[in-house]
């Protein structure tokens, strides 16, 4: 019985368990969620009242892609930024995709990557989407789709509001691509709604847009991806070991392998005892 409860802590510990912005989210929540993970969602006013206990309660933060068009709505995100900034001490991963033509995109594989790896290092982490550069307005003052801004704690990053399809991911082998493809990747009709120009040195470049176009989609209507540009489209911090979809077990399951594991047991006892 205690090789199953191991058994069972050790499965329980792959949990992760994220504070997501809600202004800011699309269905990032959900995908995580669907993945075994827990999303705390905080409103902005929740949000903006966090002190550091109760950002540190959590394994990583969720910005999502959400709240493309309004640029006042995720602003708030960026009032406590001195704050939660200098607490993200654990894995980062930015991404500029963004969740369209659903039925060709790998969008909820790429985040359940990005909140597993964010979650996955020491300290708290951070899976974040900029996408829209939504979320800039406050730290990018000069406005428009691109800009400088800093993450405090974290570092400057450069972004140049450009569309673009031709994703290919150059770091293959790091754990926040895990079954990620190129194919799952591009050619949304567009992918990516900006490049990630420039970066803090302790950053890797996971994926880039190569500026090739993409012909018509047209399995919903969407329109030809635009091309020309080029640039990283995914960077990261850290490499720690990435926390995937969680196994459950139903509760015949959990019996079935209870007594599996005392059939086990009961028969390295009659081992030993004949030894």
């Amino acid at each position: 019985m205690g090789s199953l409860v191991l058994l069972l802590s050790a499965t329980a510990a792959q949990a992760a368990n994220l504070v997501a912005y809600e202004p800011a989210l699309g269905d990032e929540d959900i995908y995580l969620t669907d993945a075994g993970h827990t999303v705390t969602v905080w409103d902005d006013a929740t949000w903006q009242a966090a002190d550091a206990g109760d950002f540190a309660a959590f394994d990583a933060i969720l910005v999502g892609q959400g709240g493309c068009g309004d640029p006042t709505a995720p602003s708030g995100f960026w009032a406590n930024a001195a704050l939660w900034g200098p607490l993200v001490t654990g894995n980062v991963f930015m991404h500029g995709f963004d969740d369209h033509n659903s039925d060709v995109n790998d969008y909820d594989g790429l985040i359940v990557n990005c909140g597993g790896f964010a979650s996955s290092g020491e300290g708290l982490g951070l899976c974040i989407s900029i996408q829209c550069l939504n979320i800039d307005e406050v730290a990018a003052p000069e406005g428009g789709a691109e800009g400088t801004f800093t993450i405090p704690g974290i570092g400057e990053f450069e972004v140049d509001g450009e569309s673009g399809n031709g994703i290919v991911i150059v770091a293959p082998e790091h754990p926040a691509m895990l079954g990620l493809t190129d194919a799952g990747l591009d050619c949304w009709g567009d992918s990516v709604h900006q490049h990630i120009q420039s970066f803090p040195d302790d950053f890797d470049v996971l994926a880039v847009d190569n500026g090739v176009a993409c012909g018509d989609l047209g399995s919903d209507g969407a329109e030809a991806g635009e091309g020309g540009v080029t640039g990283p489209v995914i960077v990261a911090r850290g490499r720690e070991v990435l926390i995937q979809d969680i196994p459950t077990l139903s509760i015949p399951a959990l019996v079935a392998l209870a007594v599996v594991l005392a059939a086990l047991a009961a028969l390295v006892l009659k081992r030993r005892a004949r030894a």
